[in-house]
């Protein structure tokens, strides 16, 4: 799951209907790990590079909704693509 801070606006991979993370716990919870990525771009580059670049892959994965969100422009895509090629 991410949470985008300045928005407010909470972002989860799973599939409706799925579990979240809150329903796992029985009272016990052992360890919840955060990633945090400043500037937003980071986590955007996260998910384009977990996803090969793919909106497809992105949209499997649950993360295309989250990634649309950063607006990134076609000319960094570009930039990560080849920056991964090489």
């Amino acid at each position: 799951m991410s949470w985008k801070t300045k928005e407010d606006s909470l972002y989860s991979h799973f599939a409706a209907g799925e579990p979240t993370v809150f329903d796992w716990t029985d009272g016990t919870l052992d360890r919840v790990y955060f990633k945090y990525y400043s500037p937003p771009m980071k986590r955007a580059q996260q998910i384009f590079k977990m996803a090969d670049g793919s909106k497809s892959q992105m949209q499997y994965k649950g993360f295309l909704s989250e990634y649309e969100s950063y607006s990134v422009p076609r000319a960094i895509e570009e930039r990560w693509r080849k920056a991964s090629s090489s």
